[in-house]
């Protein structure tokens, strides 16, 4: 084929949701990882050495 196949359609009554992959989903979900690991500080708590 050549390209990537967009299959995932999200239709609910007047909403529709530009279709997409599963490449799309992952990219979307490590964005938002970092974006919510960046509010929170990205700070980790450690006892001394």
């Amino acid at each position: 084929r050549g390209a990537v196949v967009d299959w995932i359609d999200v239709r609910w009554q007047s909403f529709y949701w530009p279709a997409f992959n599963v490449a799309d989903i992952g990219i979307t979900l490590g964005a938002v990882l970092m974006l919510v690991c960046e509010l929170r500080g990205g700070k980790t708590e450690s006892g001394p050495r």
